[in-house]
């Protein structure tokens, strides 16, 4: 029922604004109440729909005209007012009337006094639309039951407006502001005691923040002193470029959900439209969360988590309990194992096969590769069968051992082929590659051996070299190892292998 009248709630807002703009349409049916009955949420939806159109009359536009029928009183323009039903001030009066207490509607129109007037007992009006704030984005409308007289209709206005007068430096103003109106119980039914535009955002208001996205303003800006509302504005209109901390949001949910769910809701009540994006990240960076304390203690906030308090509530848990589940699922599809951080390819155009990995292969050498080159016998292998070496082409060299069963282990692969036809590892470092951005593949997991203690494992490089640099995880990955051997700085080979019973860095 929640979630119906949230739909019905947003429906009424989204058509509000329009309901008689156009020429020859009457007035939207009063919805008032009968006073012997208690107002429902949707009654009080449409009561405020309609309300807000009637005073919008005054405050913000003007009642559909006759631009063709004219009346002029000095230098000002009356047209008659062309809304079926409305034809003279008392009739607007009564209207008013069955909206409004008599004294909102008494100031409505003594307020704008030349505004509306009749000639010989028709209505007319001049012309004074003002224009919509600029940052007004949109609304969403919540009532209350104060006591058995009176309903207390909070109307949040959402702001946000970008001004891009300044290259490269965008300025967004974003956020919202509330009105509480006052219904009220009256002898002639439910009627507003107070009021507001349709638009009547608080530019000003505390929770109204503007962010400017330049890299100066980045660099110095302390988001650990933004509120979490704030952050969540601010990270609604960040691109790649001003998003690094974008994982702050979701640690902050797990150590204090309740906090920051206040502030999901006020996004998913919001007519932004990256809202659904921001939410769903919360899900998302939880994945990646690197201590495993904050992953589980996430999990188990998404598994026990209390009954949803509103529509908005739950839809924000939907949002976030999705995310998570798809980003787990497809992490786990991505993790890499030990074996798999020790191939080189491309090989093949088939993204599903277009890497050659240490250990068994399938079938015989070329093993469903197009590599070109036969497999010499070499001396050695007791005890693991026979050693074969092959050469393809000027790019890679391969070694392998067939057991006395026909099963072909390949143990060693090296390369020394630059772009365009480089060999990548796993995590995509070529020959060429120079010392700073091999780092950046392999951050804290190298050791650097210089020539006189580090040289190719198996037989001959064929390229000079000062050192190399050493990937040798261990652990599950076993002997396994990578070298990386420099020259002046950058990658002139790379030598992936299997030791079987020992280590270099042992």
């Amino acid at each position: 029922m929640r979630r119906m009248t949230s739909i019905l709630l947003a429906a009424l807002l989204l058509l509000g604004l329009a309901g008689c703009k156009e020429s020859g349409k009457g007035p939207l049916p009063a919805q008032s109440v009968p006073t012997e009955q208690a107002p429902t949420q949707e009654e009080i939806a449409g009561a405020y729909e309609t309300a807000a159109e009637a005073y919008d009359w005054f405050s913000l536009t003007t009642m559909p005209l006759d631009t063709g029928d004219s009346k002029k009183v000095g230098e000002a323009v009356y047209n008659r007012v062309n809304l079926p039903g409305i034809t003279s001030l008392a009739e607007l009066k009564a209207y008013l009337n069955t909206l409004f207490v008599p004294e909102l509607t008494e100031s409505l129109l003594s307020s704008t006094p030349d505004h509306y007037r009749d000639f010989n007992g028709v209505l007319y009006a001049r012309s004074a639309d003002r224009g919509e704030n600029i940052y007004f984005q949109g609304k969403y409308v919540k009532a209350e039951q104060r006591n058995d007289t009176h309903w207390d209709v909070t109307i949040t206005f959402y702001g946000n407006f970008t001004d891009n007068s300044v290259p490269d430096a965008p300025q967004v103003t974003i956020g919202y502001s509330k009105t509480v109106l006052d219904y009220e119980k009256t002898d002639t039914g439910w009627r507003f005691a107070t009021f507001c535009p349709s638009d009547n955002l608080d530019d000003n208001a505390d929770t109204m923040y503007t962010f400017t996205y330049d890299f100066d303003t980045f660099d110095h800006t302390d988001f650990d002193k933004y509120g979490d509302f704030e952050l969540c504005c601010y990270f609604l209109n960040t691109d790649g470029a001003f998003s690094e901390m974008s994982d702050a949001l979701a640690y902050r949910f797990v150590k204090n959900p309740e906090r920051v769910m206040r502030s999901l809701v006020l996004v998913e009540e919001s007519p932004w439209e990256r809202k659904d994006s921001l939410i769903s990240g919360i899900g998302y960076d939880a994945v990646g969360f690197s201590a495993y304390g904050d992953r589980t203690e996430f999990e188990k906030l998404l598994k026990n988590h209390a009954a949803p308090q509103s529509d908005a509530e739950a839809s924000v848990w939907e949002l976030i309990s999705a995310a998570y589940q798809e980003g787990s699922a497809n992490a786990e599809e991505d993790t890499v194992t030990p074996e798999q951080e020790f191939t080189l390819g491309p090989l093949s155009e088939d993204p599903g096969n277009d890497k050659l990995q240490l250990g068994p292969q399938e079938g015989t050498f070329p093993w469903g590769f197009e590599l070109a080159g036969t497999p010499v016998a070499q001396e050695g292998g007791e005890g693991y069968g026979q050693i074969y070496e092959v050469t393809c082409g000027d790019y890679l060299t391969l070694r392998y051992i067939e057991t006395d069963d026909g099963q072909q282990i390949l143990y060693s692969m090296t390369t020394t082929a630059a772009q365009p036809t480089a060999l990548w590892t796993h995590r995509g470092v070529y020959c060429g590659y120079s010392e700073a951005d091999l780092k950046e593949h392999y951050p804290d997991e190298l050791i650097y051996l210089d020539a006189d203690h580090v040289n190719p494992t198996y037989g001959s490089l064929g390229a000079a070299y000062d050192g190399a640099w050493v990937y040798e995880p261990g652990g599950e990955a076993g002997c396994r190892h990578i070298l990386f051997f420099m020259k002046d700085g950058a990658a002139v080979a790379i030598e992936v292998a299997d030791l079987i019973d020992g280590r270099i860095l042992s």
